[in-house]
């Protein structure tokens, strides 16, 4: 009878001390831009500039952030960071991220952009936040290639030469 007692009352204290935990509310994440960077043997690197909103009433500090882009349903750019800033409670916080692209994948994705020339380019952004002390929350955002998003790649022109 008195290891149920004590069963009991150190199960109430678990739920007790579980219940005051606070829900942590998904960080939402918008492409900003994509920009050239360096080349290493066959890879071509990206920057990609992402805004991270954090809704929550509490700062997240983040361990590490993975991420997939895929355009017209290709997986083309992948990348990952362990050196994520401070994500403020209720802020905006500019991230970037390096991803890269082998040749192959870049030259097949120029030959499908020259041959879809006129015609709106979809891409998903898949990103996985990694808080620290929470499970990683995996984020997904769907949108329109845009001028404004692949500006950066028409000033660095003279990688795609």
């Amino acid at each position: 009878m008195r290891t149920w007692s004590m069963f009991f009352a150190i199960f109430s204290m678990m739920l007790a001390s579980c219940a005051s935990i606070a829900p942590i509310k998904n960080p939402d994440v918008s492409l900003v831009s994509i920009e050239p960077a360096k080349t290493k043997g066959f890879t071509q690197y990206f920057t990609l500039n992402l805004m991270v909103s954090n809704p929550n009433s509490f700062d997240l500090d983040i361990e590490g952030v993975t991420f997939n882009l895929g355009i017209a349903d290709q997986k083309v750019l992948t990348g990952m960071s362990n050196s994520v800033p401070l994500l403020k409670a209720y802020s905006e916080t500019p991230v970037s991220i390096s991803a890269g692209v082998g040749l192959f994948d870049l030259l097949k994705l120029l030959t499908y952009f020259g041959e879809h020339r006129n015609e709106e380019l979809k891409y998903h952004l898949a990103t996985t936040i990694d808080p620290n002390g929470f499970i990683p929350i995996t984020i997904g955002r769907d949108g329109i290639l845009s001028d404004d998003l692949l500006s950066g790649l028409k000033q660095g022109k003279k990688f795609l030469k």
